[in-house]
């Protein structure tokens, strides 16, 4: 059997306590509808009442049983007089508008009743990626796995390892993408050998000024080209590696452009150039067979066209052999006698500006109150549901008692206890009610004999090891009875960051705002808005460090950050043959050196900028 949310569902306090737990978590509430209703149900609550629970219990208010019968008619959106929505509405931006799309009819026209303008709006679709930018806002979604992994113009990221990254772009894409009436002035669309169909992206028709399309396909091009509005386009450019570039003469949106271009890559021949005969500019290259005859041509051929202001000609031969000389002969220019040297190149320079705005909101300056695991921790029912909760969203169990504690509380519940019930919810066991007294005894690591023990202790190594010493004394001694022996140990410490190698085993922690960011040699990442990344960092570096016998061949420590403190690092005497020191400080280079052990040191390196200062402690003997 499976782990069911049906004993959540099935009780209205389970539910609430489900919603505690959100709140506990501190997510954004529609960070927390959502991960609610996919773990227990998209039928188990309507938002409104989410939002209503959410909000209680948000601002400290814990009674589960509160008679909402009491409370006035809650108003919402919908009920907004028409006039006062139009005000909110045309002080939106058009991407924040298409959430009152959604709404109802009435709300929804008044959103269309203005049109949605943007300066720019440029795609790209990879392999691996979809990028978008509605003018100075980007988002990018990376495919990670079989899911995704997204971040917004606020630098936050969303993940999920079930669906696909273009499925996820477009649903920030297409309800923009298809309002009525959208305008942009230049639209560019970037198909690096990955297609989404028009039909699937865009509003039909699409009024864009110019467009900038690159891809591999032609036929996939012009499909984007047909959805622009031809009235409307004025620019066209077209560029990337395509066969089949005649039908492009055929489209109605280049017959009624201004303005073409046409890069190198696709090569227009003699008798393509009459197309060209409309357009007020273009840019195009053109492939001849012999310069003397193709040239002249081209000059009587363009001199024909009524309304064109300028244009750019690149011309090569088949066989590639025209000159500029050729060139220049062939028009029947006058060129100085002697070598033509001169060649001029231009750069065409993108600079982008990025704008991350922040807006912040009233709700912490409303808080009276605030949110308590004290209900779900003094009810082993609730504590259940939200194990059973932890159960439902598949994570492995470490992960899910981590955020069990985070959450409830570091003494919300032992592990054996909560390893005993994740593990029935699992299995489908759905009894809240079950008796354990019938259940025999169950054994523990502490249980284990001495000699099995042993056995084990020598199998793992010296890292793995520092775990067994927190057992019982009898564990810890069998544990530091196999002295932990190191090639190498390198500690860098810096303003931003705080990384170790145990031989070649790389740990980084990294600053991030007040937090940290953890990544471990398996490349998986750990994070915490709120503890130092040093005090983290430590949490992995002292067990082993002051483990005793410990013996290590080079040992490194690097300190670029002047206000840490080495002292109580290390196990004292420290066995290490070798040892390299950068400090800023000069205590920063005396606490470690006079930690080893001066019968063991052979080698001492030492190095940075250190300040003067004056201290009376003096180097054992070696």
């Amino acid at each position: 059997m499976e782990a069911s949310s049906d004993p959540i569902k099935n009780n209205h306090h389970y539910l609430k306590a489900c919603i505690l737990y959100e709140v506990l978590q501190k997510k954004p509430i529609f960070e927390s509808y959502r991960n609610f209703c996919n773990t227990v149900g998209q039928d188990a609550m309507e938002y409104p009442d989410f939002e209503y629970w959410y909000y209680r219990f948000y601002h400290g208010q814990m009674d589960f049983d509160y008679d909402r019968s009491a409370d006035p008619q809650l108003k919402t959106l919908v009920d907004i007089p028409v006039v006062s929505m139009k005000k909110i509405a045309e002080s939106l931006d058009a991407v924040e508008r298409t959430h009152l799309r959604t709404m109802n009819h009435a709300i929804k026209d008044v959103a269309d009743s203005f049109p949605p303008v943007f300066e720019k709006i440029e795609i790209t679709v990879s392999k691996s990626y979809l990028s978008w930018s509605w003018n100075d806002k980007i988002y990018s979604c990376f495919k990670k796995g079989r899911g995704y992994s997204l971040c917004r113009p606020d630098k936050s990221r969303v993940k999920n390892s079930k669906k696909c990254y273009i499925e996820k772009g477009l649903e920030y894409l297409a309800p923009v993408l298809k309002m009525p009436n959208i305008q942009v002035k230049h639209f560019e669309l970037f198909f690096d050998k990955q297609f989404i169909d028009p039909n699937d992206l865009l509003a039909v028709p699409f009024n864009a000024k110019s467009v900038y399309i690159y891809g591999h396909n032609m036929n996939q091009m012009v499909q984007y080209l047909s959805a622009m509005n031809p009235g409307h386009l004025e620019s066209i450019s077209l560029d990337g590696e395509a066969e089949n570039f005649e039908i492009i003469f055929e489209n109605d949106q280049f017959k009624q452009a201004k303005s073409v271009e046409i890069e190198a890559s696709f090569e227009c021949l003699m008798e393509d150039l009459v197309h060209f005969s409309h357009l007020k500019k273009f840019k195009c290259h053109f492939l001849g067979d012999h310069t003397f005859e193709d040239v002249p041509k081209i000059r009587d051929i363009i001199s024909t066209f009524e309304r064109l202001e300028s244009c750019e000609l690149e011309y090569s031969t088949v066989w590639g052999n025209s000159s500029m000389r050729q060139f220049a002969q062939a028009l029947g220019e006058e060129i100085p006698i002697g070598p033509l040297k001169e060649v001029s190149k231009r750069l065409s320079l993108l600079s982008s500006h990025y704008r991350f705005l922040h807006f912040p909101t009233s709700l912490d300056s409303e808080k009276i109150m605030e949110a308590s695991s004290d209900p779900i921790k003094r009810n082993h029912y609730y504590l259940k549901a939200c194990i059973l909760y932890e159960v439902l969203q598949k994570k492995p169990i470490f992960e899910s008692y981590r955020n069990f504690c985070d959450t409830v509380g570091q003494d919300g519940m032992e592990y054996p206890d909560f390893e005993y019930w994740y593990y029935r919810f699992y299995h489908g066991q759905m009894d809240f009610d079950y008796d354990r007294s019938a259940d025999p005894m169950p054994k523990t690591l502490v249980d284990i004999p001495v000699v099995s023990m042993k056995k084990i202790a020598e199998s793992l190594d010296a890292i793995e090891r520092t775990h067994l010493r927190t057992m019982n004394h009898a564990i810890k001694d069998v544990a530091d009875s196999f002295p932990p022996v190191f090639e190498k140990i390198e500690i860098k410490l810096s303003e931003k960051d705080l990384s170790w190698s145990w031989n070649d085993r790389n740990y980084s922690c990294n600053k991030k705002g007040r937090g940290y960011s953890l990544c471990r040699p398996d490349n998986s990442i750990v994070e915490n808005s709120n503890e130092c990344y040093i005090k983290k960092g430590l949490e992995y570096l002292i067990p082993v460090l002051k483990m005793p016998n410990i013996q290590v061949n080079h040992f490194s420590l690097h300190f670029d950050e002047e206000t840490f403190d080495p002292n109580g690092l290390l196990a004292f005497p420290f066995n290490a043959k070798n040892i390299f020191i950068y400090g800023r400080k000069i205590n920063q280079v005396i606490q470690p050196l006079l930690a080893m052990n001066p019968g063991h040191l052979e080698s001492i390196s030492i190095d940075g900028m250190l300040h003067t200062e004056t201290h009376h402690q003096t180097l054992p003997p070696r």
